[in-house]
């Protein structure tokens, strides 16, 4: 329509022009978003490996894999890559037996095993420098280990040592279906693959070949572009990703049923299968026994736990299967939301959360009283001074030390910390 010389446009018209407008900006923003994603991937230093873990393992007859001896490698798992050497017995650990006045000997998986840090960053080395010479601490982890490996690992190593204290490592998914199945898992050229389906079907041969082919030679999949995967693990890692702005706000939070996302604990805790990690827990503190050394376990917080302040009833339930029958150390006591004590894309601990760790098994070890009142610990406000931050440069071991002698808590943003905590 043309008026005094104007052309105006009819209110259908309007909306299509609109409508395009607000299309063509939807686009140019997800193009923009892809690429940038892509020159993350691309440029980004902390992606220039592209294999994961793969090549490091043998078969075991009893504990279903183990590591290379003398390996001498550098790995990565999801984006962080790290060195990694082991002894002639294929732990990550200097050669044994060590000297020390007391020896201690740490099972389980990655998390003990040291994924994805540095060596020296691991609880078992930070233990052992806490020790001052006194404590000869040896890193018995590998990789995807459950009880049903834990178990013959600690009886084929007590054959030919002797230590004073047993320290078992769990973490939640250790009682899931894979943790409990010595044969989870098949060693193909060197690779761990998964050998059962979730319907916990076997896998065939041509199935294994498959999935160790996209192991090994993962490259750059397409749904990763689409997905602004690398973007949203630099976001996530920095504590700057959209939702984890959003769950700041207490609306987020404390809403009755939002941190129930975070559960991972499911159906397949099972009485049964409960009580199936219980019979294999004493025995593990019976072998241990037998190797003349106390046992303890430590209960290794998610990501999840420590950060949003939830439970997994999963660990909880397996606690009071225990009930009291085994000494444990439960670290998710000592943590408050907001605290950052994982690598969050990578779910292990970072270096916050091993110097923890490290520092509440010194004090089990000593004997000293660790189990505090969580009402209590959450009343103490940490002071300015008394902030972490691993994302600033690493974290001031000594500092987390003092501040657990002093049965305090931290956090690295106070802010959020109440919010969450409801303060």
């Amino acid at each position: 329509m043309v008026l005094n010389g104007e052309n105006i446009k009819s209110p259908v018209a309007r909306v299509k022009t609109i409508f395009l407008n607000l299309t063509l900006l939807s686009v140019s923003a997800a193009f923009a978003l892809m690429l940038a994603n892509a020159l993350v991937a691309t440029f980004a230093s902390r992606f220039a490996c592209e294999a994961p873990i793969y090549n490091i393992f043998l078969s075991h007859s009893e504990r279903g894999w183990t590591t290379q001896p003398n390996l001498r490698t550098r790995l990565c798992v999801f984006e962080y890559e790290y060195d990694v050497q082991t002894n002639d017995r294929g732990f990550r650990d200097a050669p044994w037996p060590k000297t020390g006045d007391k020896h201690i000997l740490l099972l389980g998986d990655s998390f003990t095993f040291g994924v994805p840090l540095p060596i020296g960053q691991g609880i078992a080395q930070k233990l052992e420098r806490l020790g001052k010479g006194q404590l000869a601490v040896y890193n018995g982890g590998v990789i995807n280990y459950g009880l049903v490996n834990v178990l013959p690992t600690l009886s084929e190593v007590c054959k030919e040592f002797r230590f004073d204290h047993v320290i078992y490592l769990y973490f939640f998914n250790d009682i899931r279906d894979y943790g409990m199945d010595l044969n989870a898992y098949r060693v193909v050229k060197g690779n761990l693959v998964s050998a059962r389906k979730s319907d916990g079907s076997i896998y065939s041969d041509q199935e294994i070949n498959s999935k160790l082919a996209r192991l090994v030679e993962p490259g750059f999949p397409l749904q990763n572009f689409f997905t602004l995967w690398h973007l949203r693990v630099i976001l996530a890692d920095l504590y700057v990703h959209p939702r984890q702005l959003l769950e700041q706000w207490q609306f987020f939070v404390q809403r009755s049923n939002y941190l129930n996302r975070y559960i991972k604990t499911t159906g397949e805790h099972s009485h049964e299968r409960l009580k199936e990690a219980t019979d294999l827990l004493l025995q593990i503190q019976n072998v241990a026994g037998k190797c003349g050394a106390k046992f303890t376990m430590m209960v290794l917080p998610t990501l999840q736990e420590a950060f949003y302040g939830i439970r997994e009833p999963g660990t909880d339930r397996f606690l009071a299967m225990l009930n009291g029958k085994v000494s444990v150390v439960d670290m998710r006591n000592w943590t408050v939301p907001g605290t950052y004590l994982h690598i969050h894309s990578d779910g292990h601990l970072n270096e916050s959360g091993t110097a923890l760790a490290a520092e509440l098994l010194r004090l089990a070890i000593e004997g000293q009283e660790t189990k505090k009142s969580r009402d209590v610990l959450l009343r103490q406000e940490p002071k300015q001074t008394d902030k972490l931050s691993w994302h600033s440069g690493g974290t001031d071991d000594d500092r987390v030390f003092a501040l657990v002698e002093k049965g305090q808590r931290w956090s690295v943003k106070p802010s959020l910390r109440r919010r969450m905590a409801g303060g």
